[in-house]
């Protein structure tokens, strides 16, 4: 459960930091790592008693995470233990929003009709981390372009940008992702 619920949350923690590329949060660098590790306190004593390696897809609904137009509560939850208000916190985040934390994988989704993507599964050592190599750079959209769109331009666009980020990280080799063009 450890590393499933450790990448989960360098995933959280690393749309907050989108968010703050964009100017939409003026967090520091010890108010993510609080919160990261306040995700992960509030994850393993969430699923405790809901993790059942023998059977991954039992308990799924449970362990998801969800943003709809609302933050869900476990994530608002960390936010308070760490100090932060979740008016701040749901700001940074993509209008839509589902992450799925089982026993030996880890998805996401934007968006109501987005694909889903795996972010970290037991093939791989260690939890997942956005780590970028060879100084490559992604085109983050601006919080005004994304304004300018509709929710579904919103969540492509998002997405997309996440791709990027997956396909340049270090020794990552998860599956392939739809080829959108911005």
């Amino acid at each position: 459960m450890q590393i499933e619920v450790l990448s989960a949350s360098n995933f959280l923690v690393h749309l907050v930091c989108l968010g703050r590329l964009q100017g939409q949060s003026g967090l520091s660098e010890s108010q993510l790592e609080e919160f990261r590790s306040a995700l992960v306190a509030v994850l393993r004593k969430r699923y405790r008693d809901h993790w059942f390696p023998e059977q991954p897809h039992k308990g799924s609904g449970y362990r998801c995470i969800r943003i709809n137009g609302i933050l869900d509560p476990v994530i608002a939850q960390a936010g308070e233990s760490s100090g932060l208000s979740s008016q701040m916190i749901r700001k940074t985040f993509p209008a839509e929003l589902t992450l799925w934390i089982d026993p030996k994988e880890v998805c996401y989704r934007f968006g109501e009709n987005g694909s889903i993507c795996v972010l970290y599964d037991s093939t791989h050592q260690g939890a997942w981390k956005p780590t970028v190599k060879n100084n490559a750079t992604v085109a983050v959209p601006s919080r005004k372009k994304l304004q300018s769109k509709n929710l579904e331009e919103q969540v492509r666009l998002l997405y997309f940008y996440c791709c990027q980020i997956q396909r340049i990280e270090s020794g990552s080799t998860l599956g392939t992702f739809p080829k959108y063009s911005v």
